[in-house]
């Protein structure tokens, strides 16, 4: 019997979970955006000024934790994100 062989992962192992890592945060901060909508909406304030206040706050604070070129580069995958279709509501054909 050998000891002490671990077994390493490989890139592809690693890439992976790194994947759902970043898919698992990304699940969770959803949950916890739509809580703050929800408290928002029920506090009676309108979602235009919900979002406009969410997407102000966002964006100030990605430029101080992470500078305005990252937050340059977010508005812009956002720009190209709305140009696809990308915020449209998802159909189903029937």
């Amino acid at each position: 019997m050998r000891r002490g062989r671990k077994k390493t992962m490989t890139s592809n192992e690693t890439s992976r979970l790194d994947e759902l890592i970043a898919q698992e945060k990304r699940n969770v901060a959803r949950e916890h955006f739509a809580q703050f909508w929800d408290a928002a909406i029920a506090d009676g304030i309108d979602i235009e000024i919900i979002a406009d206040e969410a997407v102000n706050a966002v964006i100030g604070e990605l430029v101080r934790e992470k500078g305005i070129d990252e937050a340059s580069r977010l508005i812009s995958e956002l720009g190209d994100k709305e140009a696809a279709g990308g915020f449209l509501p998802q159909r189903t054909l029937q």
